[in-house]
């Protein structure tokens, strides 16, 4: 890999078996935007409102939050390098700037990402130097993102999604590294802070934010500076790595992106609630696989080697 144009950093999250995952920081909460509970539309605090009752009503609609289609998935072995399972692969290579409205991807499947402009019509995105080569810029105030086609992970139990960013400002809790979903109700995403505990988060429900099933790093995603970012999503839980190194894990995890259904709403630096900000940073060699991959894995992705 060339030499980095800012301070190197990696993030990575990472869906693993459960008997891969090892470490001790598993969570599941109620996700608190800080404001007034949503009703079941978009919004800041969107989804489905507020905390479910008690008694066993309560118990039954949590469990029915917590099914999954991949309840007897066994994970498999990959054995032919980092493409096998690669289903996108954003390289960010353009040298047209603000020009090009189309993100290729770098596989053989053909999942272009589409590069959009805000409302307000002004240049939301533009290319700049990155970890190798080129890098998306998104622009916060002009709200710039990149929506990917419907149902890359419409069928998987497995996933990982990796990528470099260079966050610019963690100002605006919330933002959106990547997001997929139908909706606000069924839906998961990375952003690199929140503000209930000013820390990294993946979260993944099919009933709201009040009902996520949730992975927290120990830290914000740092800003002005290149991380390598990874969720990794398997048979036995999920994890969340930072420049290689796993940073927290939820072993208990249930929910997998085949429960998400074929996600018509796949973003780049936007979020599936209206009144969340959009992304401020840098995008680059932005991967999406069917399959979890292993430590080892994340660590060459993560070394850019």
């Amino acid at each position: 890999m060339s030499q980095f144009s800012r301070t190197g950093r990696v993030l990575l999250l990472s869906l693993l078996p459960v008997t891969a995952c090892r470490w001790s920081d598993s969570l599941l909460t109620v996700r608190d935007r800080g404001g007034t509970d949503g009703g079941t539309g978009g919004g800041a605090t969107g989804g489905t409102g507020g905390e479910a009752g008690g008694g066993a009503g309560a118990e039954a609609g949590s469990a029915a939050c917590r099914g999954s289609v991949c309840v007897d998935h066994v994970g498999t072995d990959a054995g032919n390098g980092l493409t096998e399972g690669l289903v996108v692969w954003y390289r960010c290579e353009s040298t047209a700037g603000s020009s090009d409205t189309v993100l290729p991807d770098s596989t053989t499947h053909g999942n272009d990402g589409i590069l959009v402009t805000g409302a307000a019509g002004a240049p939301a995105y533009s290319f700049a130097a990155g970890t190798v080569g080129n890098a998306l810029e998104l622009s916060y105030a002009n709200e710039g993102y990149v929506a990917m086609p419907a149902g890359l992970l419409a069928d998987a139990c497995e996933a990982t999604i990796a990528t470099w960013v260079y966050i610019n400002s963690n100002v605006n809790a919330w933002t959106r590294i990547w997001d997929f979903g139908q909706d606000t109700n069924r839906y998961m995403f990375l952003t690199p802070i929140t503000n209930t505990d000013d820390l990294a988060r993946f979260g993944i429900s099919i009933c709201g934010n009040t009902q996520e099933e949730v992975i927290t790093g120990q830290a914000p995603i740092l800003t002005l500076a290149w991380t390598h970012v990874a969720v990794v999503l398997g048979p036995s839980g999920g994890t969340l790595y930072v420049d290689g190194a796993p940073v927290g894990t939820n072993s208990s995890m249930t929910l997998r992106p085949a429960d998400l259904g074929s996600t018509p709403y796949s973003y780049i630096g936007r979020s599936q609630f209206s009144d969340d900000p959009y992304l401020d940073a840098d995008i680059d060699d932005f991967r999406v696989y069917d399959r979890a991959l292993s430590p080892e894995e994340i660590q060459t992705l993560a070394s850019g080697s």
